[in-house]
């Protein structure tokens, strides 16, 4: 049994699911979610998972209890392993945990033991063995709505570049950067050197002060058709523009990473966290996809 914790937006949920996904496949267990995060916080609108084709059962609060007591460190952690058989990893930080995985020990997990999985894992190294299927399983359920199908098709017929500017929480974050509109402009300029009347698609959860403040001498759409109750529709339109500029977000991150445009051009920031701890982690790991442009 693999049971792994879901918190989060839907940027994490995705993160979370595709490694979970990728360790129950390794040891041809069952998956099953944790979801008494969005019960806890009530915040029961905020699950996504269930909009997409993936595979997984909801944890019998019983089995979360029995594996969450495991011993975590230590030679106790050691010795209930082998003899229960049950295994708890937390990886607490945003960042790529090098202590389990660099050193392999996803290989020493014996196939009959159970597995719960508490954290972020927001890194491609996790799954990147299962690109294809979840490429299938992160396709939606049910079409899109009026205005999004509307949407869908304006930018399916130009040179779409999706331009992801996130905000709210944030703006005077301890722990995230805040992407100066530098960085756009450097991006925009970059695509239009390469792409032939490129259309920018403005994705913000402020998109008044997107139109305050970007500054873009070509034909741009501001996208305010979607709220936190579609954020789903939102990334697949993102995912169906032919480039990406994407924040220090796992939400546009996702949005590069589902675009099956083989050409496509990702522009990413070089600098993600403010914290230098987590930037340094970050720097180190490079979770993002070959032939993404760092600026």
């Amino acid at each position: 049994m693999i049971i792994s914790e879901i918190i989060g937006g839907l940027g994490n949920q995705l993160f979370q699911y595709a490694f979970a996904r990728r360790l129950s496949l390794y040891l041809d267990q069952e998956l099953f979610l944790d979801l008494n995060f969005f019960d806890s916080y009530h915040q029961s609108d905020v699950f996504r998972l269930d909009k997409y084709q993936v595979m997984y059962k909801t944890a019998d609060i019983k089995d979360i209890d029995r594996l969450k007591r495991v011993p975590v460190n230590g030679i106790s952690g050691k010795v209930y392993r082998r003899i229960f058989k049950k295994t708890l990893y937390r990886n607490h930080h945003h960042h790529f945990d090098p202590k389990w995985f660099y050193n392999n020990n996803i290989t020493q997990l014996n196939k009959s033991e159970d597995v719960y999985l508490s954290g972020y894992f927001a890194d491609p190294f996790f799954f990147h063995q299962i690109e294809d299927m979840l490429q299938k399983e992160f396709s939606l359920k049910d079409e899109l709505n009026y205005e999004n199908r509307k949407m869908k098709q304006r930018i399916e017929d130009v040179n779409s570049v999706s331009l992801h500017i996130r905000r709210g929480d944030y703006v005077d974050n301890p722990v995230f950067a805040d992407i100066p509109l530098s960085y756009y402009e450097k991006g925009t300029n970059i695509i239009q050197e390469k792409i032939e009347n490129p259309a920018f698609f403005i994705f913000s959860d402020d998109l008044q002060w997107a139109k305050e403040n970007l500054r873009i001498k070509a034909d741009k759409v501001f996208v305010d058709i979607n709220d936190r109750k579609t954020d789903y529709m939102e990334l697949n339109l993102m995912s169906t523009c032919k480039h990406n500029i994407i924040a220090n977000s796992t939400f546009s991150w996702w949005g590069a990473y589902l675009n099956q445009n083989i050409n496509k051009i990702v522009i990413f920031p070089k600098v993600w966290y403010r914290s230098k701890g987590a930037q340094t982690g970050y720097s180190k790991r490079k979770p993002y996809q070959k032939g993404w442009q760092k600026i």
